[in-house]
Formats: C-alpha cells, sequence, structure tokens
C-alpha cells in the first residue's frame, strides 16, 4: 500500500498553455454537463475544438467528444457563487473523467488569482465519476468559504490540487476533501502560518491519506484544526509548532485515526476544549505514566492548568491501565512515556 502513496513535493504548479479551463472524459461514453442548483452565469463560453465557442448558462448540455473546454468571456471576475446563491458541476452517466489548468479562466478571460467569498463553494462536490484534479488554485489570499466542500464527497478523487495561499479566512478549506476515499496524492505542506476560525475543520475528514501536509501555522484560531484528520486513514502526524493555544483548535484533530506518532504538544496556556478528543480512538497510541518496558519517549502536557482541556483527548487509546485509559480528563503538566515516535 505505502508503496503508491505520494505527496506533492512542492507548492509550485505548472503553467497552463492556454486560457481555458476543461473536462476531459476518458471513458467511450459522452460527455453530459451541468452546473447544478445552477443560477444563471451569463459569462461562460463552451467549446469541443478550441476554435468554435458557443455561450453557456449552465444549463445540462451532452457532447460527443472527449473534452468540454471551459472560459469566461468577462473582463473583469464574474463569481459563480454568494452566500445567497451557488453552483456546482455535476456530470450524468458519463463514465469517469478529468479537470484541467487554471480555475481562474472560469472567472476571468484572463484568469485571476483573487478569490471572492464562497466563490467556489460546492463547485465539485459529489462529482463520484471525477478522477483527477490537475488544476491550478493560485490564489495565495483567500477569502470566507471559498474553497469549502469544493470536493467533498469525491470518492474517485485521486489527486488534491497545491493549495499555495498564505492568508486564510473563515472556513477557507472546511470539508474541502471530506470523503476523498481515494486520495494517493496531496500538498505537501499547507504554508499559511497565521490561521482563521474554521479554515481547516474537517478538511482530509473520512480521506485516504496517510501522511499529513506539513503545518508551520504559530498562531491558531479558535476550531482551525477541529476534525482536519477524523476518521481518515492518517498514520503519520505533521509537527504542531505552535505554543499559544485557541479555544477548540486541535479538538477531535485525529479522532479515530490509525495514527502511528504523536506531535509534540509545546503550548502552556489553557484555551477552551482546545485538546477535546484530540486522539481519542487512535488505537496505535500507546502511553504509560511511568517509563519502562517498550514506553521509553517522553510525550509532555505543558499546560500550566486545564478545565475541560483535555476532556477526553486521549480515550481509548492503549493505556498501561484501565482506568487511565477511559479516563475523561488528562492530567496536565506532565510527562508521560509512549512506544510511539514523538515529532
Amino acid at each position: 500500500m505505502m508503496n503508491w502513496v505520494q505527496i506533492r513535493p512542492d507548492n509550485t504548479p505548472p503553467t497552463p498553455v492556454d486560457n481555458y479551463f476543461y473536462f476531459e472524459t476518458t471513458s467511450n461514453k459522452d460527455l453530459s454537463l451541468q452546473s447544478y442548483w445552477w443560477h444563471q452565469i451569463p459569462s461562460l463560453e463552451i467549446s469541443t475544438n478550441k476554435t468554435d465557442w458557443s455561450d453557456w448558462d449552465g444549463s445540462r448540455i451532452t457532447i460527443h467528444a472527449t473534452k468540454l473546454y471551459i472560459r469566461n468571456k468577462s473582463e473583469i471576475p464574474t463569481w459563480f457563487n454568494t452566500s445567497s446563491a451557488y453552483s456546482r458541476f455535476y456530470t450524468h452517466n458519463s463514465g469517469q473523467y478529468n479537470i484541467w489548468w487554471d480555475i481562474g479562466y472560469l472567472l476571468c478571460k484572463n484568469s485571476t488569482n483573487t478569490v471572492s467569498s464562497y466563490c467556489f463553494y460546492n463547485l465539485f462536490s459529489w462529482c463520484d465519476a471525477l478522477v483527477n484534479s490537475s488544476i491550478l488554485l493560485p490564489a495565495t489570499t483567500l477569502a470566507e468559504w471559498c474553497y469549502r466542500d469544493m470536493f467533498n464527497w469525491c470518492i474517485m478523487l485521486t489527486n488534491a490540487p497545491l493549495l499555495p495561499a498564505t492568508t486564510l479566512a473563515p472556513y477557507c478549506y472546511y470539508e474541502m476533501f471530506r470523503r476523498c476515499s481515494s486520495l494517493t496524492t496531496w500538498p505537501s505542506t499547507l504554508p499559511a502560518t497565521t490561521l482563521a476560525i474554521y479554515c481547516y475543520e474537517g478538511m482530509f475528514q473520512d480521506s485516504w491519506l496517510i501522511t499529513a501536509p506539513s503545518l508551520p501555522a504559530i498562531t491558531l484560531a479558535d476550531y482551525c484544526y477541529e476534525a482536519m484528520f477524523a476518521s481518515s486513514w492518517l498514520i503519520y502526524a505533521p509537527s504542531l509548532p505552535a505554543t499559544t493555544l485557541a479555544p477548540y483548535c486541535y479538538r477531535g484533530m485525529f479522532y479515530s485515526t490509525p495514527l502511528s506518532t504523536l506531535p509534540a504538544l509545546p503550548a502552556t496556556n489553557p484555551a477552551t476544549s482546545c485538546y477535546n478528543n484530540m486522539f481519542r480512538y487512535c488505537s496505535n497510541i500507546k502511553i504509560s505514566k511511568t517509563q519502562e518496558w517498550e514506553y521509553q519517549n517522553e510525550f509532555r502536557l505543558n499546560l500550566t492548568s486545564w478545565y475541560d482541556d483535555t476532556y477526553e483527548m486521549i480515550s481509548d487509546t492503549w493505556w498501561t491501565y484501565d482506568w487511565e485509559r477511559y479516563s475523561w480528563k488528562v492530567p496536565v503538566n506532565t510527562t508521560y512515556y509512549t512506544s510511539n515516535t514523538v515529532v
């Protein structure tokens, strides 16, 4: 299994060679596409040969070709979605297909690196025959909800696009790849060092992700990592360098995963529910109060005080004593010992 799992080596995307975005079917079926739950997008046009273009308002279209090219005629960005109206692409019995190139051409004739609130919300969700997403998401400054649920339930998707953004916004990556159960390639790093509320919540929840992207953030926000990898296939944890916590920041982050490494937790300040359920049901995590047998690696909780900060933090992991294994709150300012590697 591990032989074919990959992480994208860097955040340098390929340069598109043409000014369009396109769908490509990989089967012998016609490509039937519509903008589902659509509201009219008057400036889109489509082509099957890159020469003859016709206007498209998002209504259902069936083509006898392997590729459908889409671009926006507008000289200024035309936003797909808002808080009150949004569209998502949907294919009808077209077999497996891929999407290619710079998604900015869906917004503007000359592409754009700017995103607006909700602009790609839900755009490919439930596209259960989408296999390859070799697309560019070049924005470095995000807007609230901009990529939320973008690929949610894309159960055949194998590769996640690069995500170079360094300035995040509330809910920007919320459940972006949730339930992507076929992922084999994903970004090596999520480079933002300052986070926003709910920015990564559920981002890879229930997905096939084995090694976590690097997470260099040092300034956290409420709920920023909540359930980020919950119920995924994550084995190798990222380092978590932040020394100041925020309420609910790590709640359920690794919940019910086969995690085999533990991130060091250097922070000392208590924050409401910051570690709740963080490692709950991680059955490969083994922790002891004493340094004995296989339990040789130090794992320290540095919090100086707590109320409910560690509630069920490591419940149902493998403790050396059952009363600890099922305890609701883990004592802080304490050194424990683990057989797992601490990163």
